[in-house]
């Protein structure tokens, strides 16, 4: 409880928040980022450059990341002139028809690449079936999909409290007849609860009742504390081989370059 208390009162406050840093480096790497949880439900977190392109050397990215210090630039948000990057998402049915299509056909591709060895044909099927998903998104974010647009809207104070949306939960029986996808803002960085960062206090619920567990039976609490930190050594473990598999999957990027 002290370790916890410690790492979110000072650690994150005065020497380093890794889930900013993550959203940080998504803005200079200029990459955006869907990740979704459900069919019709997930995050997003806007990572355009407000630079336009990152594709630049050590000088130029100083002077960009300069430029935006002293206000000379735009801002990061998705919405003009704000800082907001992360948002509770809700898609419509339209939208996520649109996405399985296309997700379909990419899969199908990357499939075969698996079976069997990808010649110069297959691989630029696979690579224009995965540009047809970016473009698809791209074009989504700036609002160029004529029956795929959305409203960005901010969370009811209820709704932060309880970290729950009313009017959301309402709709989700009407989605497939939803006009328009909603962005929530998302200030608290809840898209955390998508990675294994954001389930801290579950894991730290499961330690505590390993150790407990076996310190019950065994009478003995060195020995539930290296039981215990094994267990938690093995789940990060698990999640790490499982994550960046999944990371390659749908990315592209062969899991011998994911650091």
């Amino acid at each position: 409880l002290v370790q916890y208390l410690v790492y979110v009162i000072f650690y994150q406050r005065f020497i380093e928040d890794s889930i900013l840093n993550f959203i940080d480096l998504c803005s200079v790497s200029n990459i955006s980022v869907f990740i979704l949880t459900d069919d019709q439900y997930g995050y997003y977190i806007h990572g355009l450059s407000p630079h336009g392109t990152t594709d630049v050397n050590m000088k130029e990215m100083i002077m960009n990341l300069e430029r935006e210090s002293n206000q000379m630039s735009g801002t990061r948000g998705l919405q003009a002139k704000s800082d907001e990057q992360t948002f509770i998402v809700q898609f419509t049915g339209h939208f996520r028809s649109q996405y399985n299509v296309l997700i379909g056909n990419y899969q199908r591709q990357n499939s075969r690449r698996v079976q069997k060895r990808t010649d110069e044909k297959d691989a630029e099927l696979l690579m224009r079936a995965y540009q047809s998903i970016n473009e698809f998104l791209c074009a989504f974010i700036t609002r160029s999909l004529p029956n795929d647009q959305y409203t960005i809207q901010r969370r009811r104070f209820l709704g932060k409290l309880l970290n729950y949306d009313f009017q959301t939960s309402a709709l989700i029986g009407m989605a497939e007849e939803a006009l328009e996808s909603r962005f929530f803002i998302d200030d608290e960085k809840n898209f955390t609860a998508a990675l294994f960062t954001g389930h801290e206090n579950s894991l730290f619920v499961w330690n505590m009742a390993t150790f407990l567990f076996i310190d019950y039976f065994a009478f003995n609490y060195v020995l539930a504390a290296i039981i215990t930190y094994l267990l938690n050594l093995i789940a990060v473990k698990i999640r790490l081989s499982f994550g960046r598999r999944n990371l390659s999957r749908k990315t592209l990027i062969p899991k011998n370059f994911l650091i």
